[in-house]
């Protein structure tokens, strides 16, 4: 999980985690409007998160629902699968 102390990235780093999110959605050919539907949240939520970044206590959930590392999902950094070895 990603370190809740940890200092916000800067803002083109939050683009990019945004960006990687709005990839995952098109490969997994998952609409956004239905994944908001999910997550509870409005489409414009969404593009918001995919524009200017997911905030942080929503990453570890959608890190979980789209099997990704927590890490990955933030930084792009590391082993894209998540470990579900180690839950």
């Amino acid at each position: 999980m990603v370190n809740a102390k940890q200092k916000d990235p800067q803002p083109s780093a939050r683009r990019a985690c945004g960006q990687r999110l709005r990839n995952l959605l098109e490969e997994y050919d998952i609409s956004p409007s239905g994944f908001a539907a999910v997550l509870g949240v409005s489409p414009q939520c969404l593009t918001n998160w995919s524009a200017r970044g997911i905030p942080r206590q929503r990453v570890e959930p959608l890190a979980r629902l789209l099997s990704v590392s927590e890490v990955w999902l933030v930084t792009g950094e590391g082993e894209r699968a998540r470990d579900i070895r180690r839950e």
